[in-house]
């Protein structure tokens, strides 16, 4: 029998590649909505990935909240909507978030009890 050289499944290795999943997708976003604003790119690209990425950070915190990752409200960042950070508990390889979710998205896609959970101190 061949012996196959797979790395074993390690769930901080999991963790570590959704995070990254979630901000290569919001760069994406972000240069798309650049190029939208350009006319160089149709705005249903970056409507898609801003979708694909909120996705992204339901199944990030359904998967991993609250022992790896909390939902904090950012009182700090300047947008038109109030804004849920997902922060990283303990930061892997300098990552200390997953960006941010609108408090209007994560109001759609999870329940209140979820949403208390996830939340830094949330017990279910």
């Amino acid at each position: 029998m061949a012996k196959t050289n797979q790395i074993p499944f390690n769930p901080s290795n999991a963790f570590h590649d959704d995070i990254q999943r979630v901000q290569s997708i919001n760069q994406g976003w972000k240069l798309a909505a650049e190029l939208v604003a350009c006319n160089s790119v149709h705005s249903a690209l970056a409507d898609s990935l801003k979708n694909l990425k909120n996705r992204q950070q339901i199944r990030l915190l359904r998967e991993h909240a609250p022992h790896n990752i909390f939902l904090q409200v950012d009182h700090e960042t300047e947008s038109d909507e109030p804004l849920y950070g997902l922060i990283v508990k303990k930061p892997i390889a300098g990552q200390w978030n997953a960006g941010h979710l609108p408090v209007r998205v994560a109001k759609k896609h999870l329940t209140d009890a979820e949403i208390e959970y996830f939340s830094e101190g949330g017990s279910f």
